[in-house]
């Protein structure tokens, strides 16, 4: 069976978007400032990296375009970027790394993932985000999202799913306590 690149921690794609946030607070950059960033932690924690070097540049590429979508990232001249204020609460709030739910609580990249192409009934709404949460509570992984990866439903019904997770964990964590 061969492995999937997201399998990697530091090759998924919050990682990704952490090394991206991260390289870019420490001042204008770009994406092959950022490779070398990932590689260096990939030689820190004794790995090499184990997907084809231009697959992991796409994906670089892919976290720069969402965080760029989400405002936390300005796109300077000749493929440079800096990160925002916001960029910068964001890198706080979430240190060990942003995917896409987090970008979602920006409107600009909502607007983003809608312009995209995605069909009518993929639209983020309420019964999609409930659908989620009550597979979580049926016993399903989040393997059996429904919807087509890189979609607002797909990204809907994985917030909801992840709601119950927090919940679930939240109410087990209560009752060691008491």
């Amino acid at each position: 069976m061969e492995t999937e690149v997201y399998d990697y921690p530091l090759l998924n794609y919050p990682s990704l978007m952490l090394v991206v946030l991260r390289r870019a607070a420490s001042g204008e950059a770009s994406l092959a400032d950022c490779f070398d960033c990932l590689e260096a932690a990939l030689r820190g924690a004794g790995e090499r990296l184990c997907a084809p070097e231009t697959e992991v540049r796409e994906r670089l590429a892919r976290a720069r375009t969402y965080l760029a979508r989400a405002g936390l990232l300005e796109c300077r001249s000749a493929g440079r970027f800096q990160i925002t204020k916001r960029g910068r609460q964001v890198l706080a709030d979430h240190p060990q790394g942003v995917d896409d739910s987090v970008l979602m609580g920006f409107a600009e990249f909502r607007d983003f993932i809608h312009r995209r192409g995605t069909a009518p009934h993929a639209a983020p709404g309420q019964g999609i985000y409930d659908q989620g949460f009550e597979d979580f509570r049926k016993g399903r992984s989040l393997a059996d999202n429904p919807f087509d990866f890189d979609t607002a439903a797909h990204l809907a019904w994985e917030q909801g799913w992840f709601e119950a997770l927090d919940e679930s964990q939240i109410k087990n964590e209560t009752r060691v306590d008491s």
